[in-house]
């Protein structure tokens, strides 16, 4: 019967040589094969139980090659026989399908995602292209369901890449792809196959021939996995162009199709990652269905065919000659001597991984111990519910955050497989080659978290403040269990980074390195002087002005640093008169710990808050000159707080030049208050309502600035204006000390006290000045009526020395404690002393003995 005209045949699968053709139920076939489907029927349909699933066949009769009579029956048979055989070269590589439901007659396309009823069994791998951030779905081909379940939709031909999923970048073979064009045929193809052949010989390597399936043949060359499939493809194509040199009549390396003639190209391109041929023992969609079939070098020099291996002949082939290809799946050859022969220098292993120009997507991630951990009636993190990208189209996003938890530690967020991956890192990524720093694996968080920023409430997971420290995107270099390698593209981190497992029995703990140097660190921090105010008597509204408490304390511009380079983070504080006070203030150390920066140089004051909030100067006094563990032990007592109002520079990057309405937005999204970091909060233009505050909560003043000023270090600016709140009391005068200079003649200061609950007059300070060469005539006549050698004062070892001393050494004079006067101050400390005290004039209609402690 011819071939053309046969009809449909109904075989037994049970296939033995010399056997008869029989009848198994109703399955259509026309082709002996050396196993039976174990194929039941299911209505219209059939079902095939195969590595532990249910994969439903459908069409069994439909013809795939008409004029050979050859149905869809006849392909899914062949790859259920050929499976053992096949599954090597297709196991763990993505695969483009070249899908053709009609039949090898009919119209076909190529697929590469997983399409719409892709059953969940199905193997796929989520590849990524770093050219463009595309993603597709591969299918891979692991088991016969696999290939059962592919040959049902149509899929005749299967493409594996040359390269496995676990290394997308460096293939396992090199191979030659020699395709006759024009009327150049099969016998052209073996020729130049003989001649590769004998340059492989000349570099000490072994190739394999194979068919191609079609009309050309292909030269499979193992190799170890150490080179990139770029550099694979740069040294067949130095071979290819020997061959071309040798015989450019025969073969032909040119890519301009009208001039190849009738020659055999050479697509040393094939090689290139991401492309892809038939799979060794594919069937192809050609007259007689022939399969590409391994060879001998022997049988391409008798002049072998390719129609020779159908699906009809192949079992034989089989049974005759076993797997040819065998040696190619061992893999094995070192190529680096071939290449250097070819005049390449061979890729070190890091550099055959970055030339990778694809890698896999994690796969989904597991957010149910994120989700077990938070209560979201309660925390503002985001809730455990995104499961993919929101952008697919580009690179895959990073951040670090700055997370003051228990301790200081940022966290390392990768998207990856529709989570966030994440890291916690105690000191950050680390900014110098060789430099390791810790990294322990934490649970997946969801995607929106690569956004947040906030403050997660105490009683919740990981309670404190969380900010962005660096965001941007990143390339996946490598990324397989226990070790993950990518170049961030980020604010502040640009350049590779090795994560790698540590731990055999503890899978969290990790570490982290960076690959190669990058940027230079900032320039060191520059000494800045401070920028001063000039007094202004009166408090007013203007909306280009900004007004802030003034705070009692002592002004330091503290410089901060972070680790990362190297060193630890660290802080240093200079006063007014330029000495380095660090010391004096261990618990103001970590103060960097709240500073999204490298190195930042911030103006501030350094105040000690009473238990009424309130600075109290005081106190703060005994605090200046300790050091050591003295200093160690009052910051338990009395811990000083650090109020910063202003920023000068961040990384080596000065912002005194820039207006201060812009160094307070800057300063807004540097700082993190909290701890001993206060964060001066100005008000804009109501200044007057700002200053009553002052005065009803007895603080010493406010700084009016103007928001268009720039900081001018060391200088007194009109820009910036104090306006201090002065408090009134009346005192008694018990004595006075002798001035000196022009005030000689007369006196130097008042002494003044307020009577106790007992009636004693305690001494409350010495007053030098407001008054006028008048007002100092008149006191001095007063003072010398009253003139007395008693002491008014009680407990008179509390009076400062200089007062205690005898008046003809310049000591105190005394006075009966008859005189009464007003006086303005700033404050009034806990021992009683009146703070920067001036005389505003005598109270002759005040009872002496009715001036109390209020």
């Amino acid at each position: 019967m011819a071939p053309g005209a046969r009809a449909l045949l109904w075989m037994d699968y049970a296939w033995a040589a010399g056997g008869d053709a029989g009848v198994m139920g109703d399955v259509p076939t026309t082709v002996h094969v050396p196993e039976a489907l174990p194929a039941q029927r299911r209505g219209r349909d059939w079902v095939v139980i195969s590595d532990g699933v249910e994969v439903k066949l459908t069409n069994l009769d439909k013809l795939y090659w008409g004029p050979e009579g050859h149905t869809k029956a006849d392909l899914i048979a062949f790859y259920w026989n050929i499976a053992p055989t096949i599954l090597p070269y297709l196991r763990d590589r993505p695969l483009t399908l070249k899908r053709m439901p009609d039949g090898a007659d009919g119209e076909f396309f190529y697929a590469k995602h997983a399409w719409r009823g892709t059953p969940e069994w199905m193997r796929t791998a989520a590849i990524v292209s770093h050219d463009d951030g595309k993603r597709i779905d591969y299918l891979l081909a692991d088991d016969r369901a696999a290939l059962l379940w592919l040959a049902n939709a149509g899929c005749i031909e299967l493409h594996p890449w040359h390269t496995r999923v676990d290394d997308l970048p460096r293939p396992d073979y090199a191979f030659f792809d020699l395709d006759p064009m024009g009327r150049a045929t099969f016998a052209d193809s073996a020729r130049v196959a003989l001649l590769v052949r004998t340059v492989l010989d000349r570099l000490g390597l072994r190739g394999y021939p194979r068919t191609s399936g079609a009309t050309g043949v292909q030269v499979y060359v193992p190799v170890e996995r150490r080179q990139s499939a770029g550099a694979i493809v740069e040294w067949v194509g130095r071979v290819c162009g020997l061959i071309e040199r040798a015989d450019p009549a025969l073969a032909t390396m040119t890519w301009d199709l009208s001039e190849r003639g009738d020659r055999v190209f050479l697509d040393h391109r094939m090689n290139t990652e991401g492309r892809n041929i038939a799979a060794t023992y594919c069937l192809r969609p050609e007259r007689q269905a022939p399969v590409a079939t391994p060879l001998t070098w022997e049988e391409l020099e008798r002049g072998v065919q390719p129609t020779d291996f159908t699906i009809r002949t192949i079992w034989e082939r089989l049974a005759a000659v076993g797997d040819l290809f065998a040696p190619v799946l061992a893999g094995g050859q070192d190529l680096r001597a071939a290449m250097r022969a070819l005049g390449m220098e061979p890729e070190s292993e890091r550099e055959a991984a970055e030339a990778g120009r694809h890698h896999v997507a994690a796969g989904p991630g597991d957010l149910s111990a994120y989700a077990a951990k938070r209560d979201f009636t309660v925390t503002p993190e985001p809730a455990a519910g995104a499961t993919v990208s929101p952008d697919q189209g580009g690179r895959p996003r990073f951040v670090v955050q700055h997370h003051l938890a228990r301790r200081l530690h940022h966290d390392l967020r990768l998207e990856q497989g529709g989570t966030a991956r994440s890291w916690a890192l105690p000191k950050g990524l680390p900014e110098v080659p060789g430099l390791r720093h810790l990294a322990v694996q934490t649970e997946d968080h969801p995607l929106e978290y690569l956004t947040f920023s906030g403050r997660i409430p105490e009683g919740q997971y990981g309670a404190g403040e969380m900010r962005i420290w660096d965001a941007g995107t990143y390339e996946p270099v490598e990324w397989r269990d226990g070790k993950v390698t990518v170049r961030l593209h980020g604010r502040r981190h640009t350049g590779e980074y090795h994560l790698f497992r540590i731990s055999s029995t503890e899978d969290r703990q990790w570490m982290v390195t960076r690959a190669e140097p990058g940027a230079a660190p900032p320039p060191a921090p520059r000494n800045f002087a401070p920028m001063l105010a000039t007094a202004h008597d009166r408090p007013f509204d203007d909306d280009g002005w900004a007004f802030e408490v003034k705070w009692d304390g002592v002004r330091v511009i503290s410089t901060t640093f972070r680790p990362g380079f190297g060193g630890e983070g660290h802080v240093r504080m200079i006063s007014r008169q330029d000495n380095d006070v660090t010391g004096g203030y261990p618990e103001l150390a970590d103060l960097w710990e709240r500073v999204l920066a490298y190195h930042a140089v911030l103006d501030g004051e350094l105040v000690l808050l009473g238990s009424a909030g309130v600075p109290n100067f005081g106190l703060l006094q005994t605090r200046m000159h300790l050091r050591g563990e003295q200093a160690a032990r009052a910051a338990q007592r009395t811990p000083i707080t650090y109020v910063v109002f202003d920023v000068l520079e961040i990384d080596g990057g000065s912002l005194t030049d820039r207006p201060l309405s812009e160094r307070l937005k800057v300063l807004e999204d540097l700082v993190i208050p909290g701890g001993r970091l206060v964060r001066s909060e100005p008000v804009r233009g109501d200044g007057r309502r700002l200053y009553e505050a002052v005065r009803a909560q007895g603080l010493e003043g406010m700084i009016a600035k103007r928001l268009s000023s720039r900081y001018q270090p060391g200088r007194r600016s009109a820009d910036w204006r104090k306006v201090k709140v002065r408090q009134e009391a009346t005192a008694v005068i018990g004595g006075w000390l002798p001035g000196e200079g022009s005030r000689a003649p007369t006196l130097g200061a008042l002494l003044v006290g307020m009577l106790d609950a007992r009636g004693s007059l305690q001494y409350a300070g010495r007053v030098g000045s407001g008054f006028d060469d008048a007002e100092l005539t008149r006191l001095s006549a007063l003072l010398a009526d009253h003139e007395t050698d008693t002491p008014p004062f009680a407990d008179l070892t509390r009076l400062p020395p200089e007062v205690r001393r005898p008046p003809a050494r310049g000591g105190a004079r005394w006075c009966r404690p008859d005189l009464v006067c007003d006086i303005e101050y700033n404050e009034r400390t806990a021992a009683g002393r009146l703070r920067a005290p001036v005389y505003k004039g005598l109270r002759p209609d005040v009872d002496p003995g009715a001036v109390t402690h209020e």
